[in-house]
């Protein structure tokens, strides 16, 4: 029985095997289109970086030809945006204002890219009002202690309001000094808040890992009100870092940002967690430019210690 076992195995392995048929697709023609990227901070002035978009089988850019650049304010040409010495991105001496639309059109020498345009307004600033911390609230399901760090804000009146908060550890400002300025230190967020969107995922809750950089959320549960978001973090991840000569606090960032922007940033997301896994649905990002790919957006942020 044994022997009749593995040949039966061995006949499997053969007929699966055999099964392999190598099949070519013939991809369309691909028409390359120029690329706009741009985000801004309010207060800040305006930089946009253009380029122009590859095709999966060949990744060598086409000639984006000669640029003109042009920048609108409120639906009036305010000023050519400037090539800087990085030969990408274009600089405009314009500072973002909150409330003020911003328009920017880009048009090529050569005549079948065509013009494309991204528009976008900038958002207000929300004030965080208070940050509490309780060290060792809660314990995960690792067995590590959290804090329980409560956000409080008051969100605007009108709907259609969103929002990125990051947390940032204390940790960052003393390896960012000393040894990469590029340094990041990355953690696990857990929260319950209903508010709260995955790109991934339709429900949120305890055991979920956010990442710290990028929690999502908008205002369809409380429009107008102050809102408390309450997250769970390590205990190590989020308290002070001590130096000999100076505490580092964490710092929580809330993000107003465009509709735009927020999509461009949940698809990213996704886009870049299935890199590479070929089981995965293919992911379009989002993009708010009009005959060409990317995203023009701008946020305006308010940062507080968390002590």
């Amino acid at each position: 029985m044994l022997k009749i076992k593995y040949c039966l195995l061995l006949v499997t392995i053969i007929l699966v095997a055999s099964c392999e048929k190598t099949i070519t697709v013939k991809l369309p023609l691909y028409n390359p289109r120029l690329v706009i990227n741009s985000s801004t901070e309010v207060g800040d002035t305006i930089i946009a970086a253009i380029g122009v978009s590859t095709s999966a089988t060949n990744k060598s850019p086409a000639n984006m030809g000669q640029l003109a650049v042009q920048l609108y304010v409120n639906g009036v040409f305010a000023q050519n945006m400037i090539l800087d010495s990085s030969g990408l991105n274009y600089r405009s001496t314009i500072v973002a204002a909150a409330g003020a639309q911003y328009n920017i059109q880009v048009t090529s020498s050569i005549a079948s890219f065509g013009t494309v345009s991204a528009t976008v307004t900038a958002p207000t600033k929300v004030a965080i009002s208070s940050v509490i911390r309780i060290p060792n609230a809660r314990i995960d399901a690792d067995g590590n202690n959290q804090d329980e760090v409560s956000v409080f804000f008051t969100d605007p009146a009108a709907a259609g309001d969103y929002y990125v908060i990051e947390f940032r550890s204390g940790a960052d400002s003393s390896f960012q000094s000393q040894y990469n300025p590029q340094y990041s230190y990355g953690f696990c967020v857990n929260s319950s808040d209903p508010s709260i969107e995955t790109a991934t995922s339709d429900f949120i809750d305890l055991n979920i890992c956010l990442s710290n950089d990028k929690i999502f959320f908008r205002d369809l549960l409380f429009n107008g009100t102050k809102k408390e978001l309450k997250f769970y973090i390590g205990s190590g991840d989020i308290g002070p870092y001590i130096m000999p000569t100076d505490t580092l606090y964490s710092t929580v960032r809330l993000h107003h940002v465009t509709d735009a922007g927020y999509k461009y940033l949940q698809t990213s997301q996704v886009a870049s967690s299935t890199d590479g896994d070929p089981f995965s649905e293919p992911v379009n990002v989002y993009t708010n430019v009009k005959n060409g790919y990317g995203i023009f957006t701008m946020q305006n942020t308010d940062m507080a210690f968390i002590k």
